[in-house]
């Protein structure tokens, strides 16, 4: 399967998973070419280019992003135990990060070890990211901060993080929401001035940024990466939910080519996770 991978172009591979795709019955053409694209990717992100032919299949609105009932699950299904005891009672994958997307996240943080983590749209994640972070190894100074744009959400937030009990510090910012241009029209997003992003990113830039809010769509998320993109490194993971909503297909298409995100695909996870990198496309 991997010489397969290795020498189709995205276009052909598209092509010859959507032709086996038209034998399945259930879920419809496009769910069935997402499905099968899955199979053939297994544990790394379906490429674009491949979101986008499946998109195109779809009749409805939104027509691959999963609903709520498909994905939502307790706490019980989080990997650690600590967690899914802390939390057996909340619902995951409704407003939340779903249980699966958490469990990559965990193992994602543990294989690379982040000193700090940078989170736009706080809740559940939050604080399931801190407990995380706190089992790291010692010696390194972690860090979490998390910016949300209402003020009592926050401070739920704040009683999540303590109900862990970790010991690495959790920065919680309000930033109300404000206009930001963004391809041409007008996004509503975080209140990020020069200010803020500086303080932010000192004394170090972050090492992982993890992306599930504005709400409202996805035009207030990639607004938000494009004032916040300047001020870190470049190949810093960036992690996207509610990635196979039409929107968000959309701008990550776009912001193949003309931002300074570079997007790798989605994991089949959850709503779908965006994986991109920052920094400019290099030339081949």
């Amino acid at each position: 399967m991997s010489g397969v991978v290795k020498t189709l172009s995205l276009r052909r591979l598209a092509s010859a998973v959507a032709r086996r795709a038209k034998g399945l019955a259930t879920g419809g053409l496009a769910s069935g070419l997402l499905r099968l694209a899955g199979l053939l990717y297994r544990n790394r992100p379906v490429p674009m280019g491949v979101v986008a032919q499946a998109r195109r299949m779809a009749v409805a609105h939104d027509g691959l992003y999963p609903r709520n009932m498909t994905v939502m699950t307790t706490g019980l299904d989080l990997r650690d135990a600590h967690l899914a005891a802390t939390f057996a009672e909340s619902t995951f994958g409704e407003w939340s990060l779903a249980a699966e997307v958490v469990n990559f996240l965990e193992a994602f943080v543990r294989r690379t070890e982040p000193a700090y983590v940078l989170e736009l749209g706080s809740g559940l994640s939050t604080a399931c990211l801190a407990h995380v972070l706190a089992e790291l190894p010692p010696g390194v100074h972690r860090r979490l901060v998390s910016i949300d744009q209402s003020s009592n959400f926050v401070a739920r937030t704040r009683d999540l993080v303590d109900r862990v009990d970790v010991a690495v510090p959790v920065e919680l910012h309000v930033r109300p929401l404000q206009p930001r241009p963004l391809h041409g029209a007008v996004a509503s997003t975080y209140d990020l001035d020069d200010a803020f992003l500086t303080q932010l990113s000192t004394p170090s830039p972050p090492d992982l940024v993890l992306v599930d809010g504005p709400t409202g769509g996805g035009a207030g998320r990639f607004a938000a990466l494009e004032a916040l993109c300047p001020y870190l490194r470049d190949d810093t993971v960036v992690f996207m939910d509610d990635g196979l909503r039409d929107e968000e297909i959309g701008l990550a298409r776009r912001s193949r080519t003309d931002s300074l995100l570079r997007v790798e695909g989605v994991y089949l996870l959850g709503k779908g996770l965006v994986i991109a990198r920052t920094g400019r496309r290099r030339a081949a």
